[in-house]
């Protein structure tokens, strides 16, 4: 009876004492598997860009908590539309510490726990864009890259286009802008065989596009710079009612007949180009016809966000002056106009940035100078009434005799001729032209070499 007592009994005190050994061992080891321990990740984990190993888990929450503030403030993620470029609030990301910590693994690279606001996420979208376009998105596929770089805090700088998360088959197509020129200077021929060779213009993404590399790619048969002026001229004023950027371009010292003020680009073989960048995230065209002996240019792609359109604001125009050469060929007092003048200007050409009917902003796009032409007149030399009285007189005797017998009729005709002669030459002296007529505006002119043609009239002249 003792005996079985005692085996009771005994068995009874190893049950308990088993229990509280495999407890204890076993309970440390799942807390440590759910709650972690400072010993338990090994080398090479991480959790976001937090190394973990040999961390505790209070310290790890910490520590991840200060990061992910810090990167809340201090990161930014750019979104692209078109055009448009907003900065994505970061307060769409939800991020969980505890649950970030609580699921990490041993040896990997785990993320951070974290979740994109749906109702702030949509919200910002439709503010960004229109309705319509939203619908189009993969919003999902944008999530997924957003959520991403929020769980691994990625501090590189990523910019997202929502181009790239649209279906290509959801893209319209319209005509952006379009431009007619034309030339007395350039045949419509010219212009036939210029559009055979060359019909369209791809301008891809982000790309930039010469003119002059377009010409010889296309083999064109010795194009006359004015073919090529009037063609530039043509392209240069449809993409400015774009936001393409405009890298180089060139005018003449006369603005051409046929081209508007501020729209012309004058195109030379091997000397001056007209090159152009689009900015944007898809592809343009630009088309070419003749219509009415006129080269009509086109660009056609998906509608810009904004509205664009080159306004020419502000033309100053200066006045020509006039050169006078003497030329000792002509007749006395013989005038000839051997050029015309033509007025100068300066042209400001502006980009007005429009949205919903209203203004945005105006850009200054271009400053355009074309020097006034002076008119160049030719003139005889100039003689004066006295001098050619006495060339008209002939010496006699019987003029001698009646000078001499007529004494005080003589006197009173010198002083008559006298007072005649100084009149004559005060008024001749009122009528002479000068060299240049100077102008009292203040005009900015070129130096010309025409003007070294200038020959003043000879100070010997006036004294026979």
């Amino acid at each position: 009876m003792r005996d079985g007592n005692f085996l009771r009994i005994f068995l009874l005190l190893t049950l308990c004492t088993g229990y509280l050994v495999s407890f204890s061992h076993f309970g440390v080891f799942a807390y440590e598997k759910f709650f972690g321990s400072s010993s338990q990740y090994s080398d090479g984990t991480t959790l976001g860009t937090i190394p973990a190993a040999r961390i505790s888990s209070q310290a790890l929450q910490e520590q991840l908590a200060a990061e992910v503030e810090s990167w809340q403030k201090t990161h930014s993620i750019m979104i692209h539309y078109k055009e448009k470029i907003e900065v994505l609030p970061m307060d769409i990301f939800s991020f969980n510490i505890e649950d970030s910590v609580l699921g990490i693994e041993s040896g990997e690279k785990n993320p951070i726990s974290v979740q994109v606001n749906e109702e702030l996420f949509n919200q910002f979208l439709r503010y960004f864009t229109s309705p319509e376009e939203v619908k189009k998105l993969d919003s999902d596929k944008l999530k997924k890259d957003l959520y991403t770089q929020a769980a691994f805090l990625n501090t590189s700088k990523r910019d997202y286009r929502l181009e790239a998360y649209t279906d290509s088959k959801h893209a319209k197509q319209e005509v952006i802008s379009h431009a007619i020129v034309s030339s007395d200077t350039v045949s419509s021929q010219d212009i036939s065989s210029l559009i055979e060779k060359v019909k369209t213009i791809e301008i891809g993404p982000n790309a930039q596009i010469s003119l002059l590399e377009i010409v010889k790619k296309a083999n064109l048969s010795n194009p006359s710079n004015e073919l090529l002026s009037l063609w530039g001229s043509s392209i240069y004023q449809t993409i400015i009612n774009s936001n393409f950027d405009i890298l180089e371009r060139h005018i003449s010292r006369q603005l051409p007949e046929g081209i508007e003020p501020g729209f012309e680009a004058k195109i030379a073989e091997g000397k001056q180009d007209l090159v152009f960048f689009n900015p944007n995230f898809t592809s343009y065209v630009l088309k070419f016809e003749l219509v009415h002996n006129s080269l009509k240019t086109t660009l056609q792609g998906e509608p810009l966000f904004y509205r664009y359109e080159a306004v020419v604001k502000d033309i100053e125009k200066y006045e020509p002056k006039t050169i006078v050469q003497f030329n000792a060929a002509f007749p006395p007092n013989v005038r000839n106009i051997e050029e015309m003048g033509r007025e100068g200007m300066v042209i400001k050409v502006y980009r007005d940035i429009i949205a919903d009917g209203a203004d945005v902003k105006s850009v200054l796009l271009a400053e355009d100078f074309y020097p006034p032409v002076h008119m160049i007149e030719q003139r005889g030399f100039e003689v004066e009434e006295e001098e050619k009285e006495t060339v008209s007189q002939e010496p006699s005797d019987t003029t001698d005799k009646a000078t001499e017998n007529d004494a005080p009729s003589s006197n009173g005709t010198e002083s008559k001729n006298g007072e005649a002669n100084d009149s004559s030459a005060d008024e001749q002296q009122k009528t002479s032209p000068d060299v240049v007529s100077e102008d009292t505006k203040n005009v900015p002119v070129e130096n010309d070499s025409r003007e070294t043609e200038l020959l003043e009239q000879p100070q010997a002249n006036n004294g026979k």
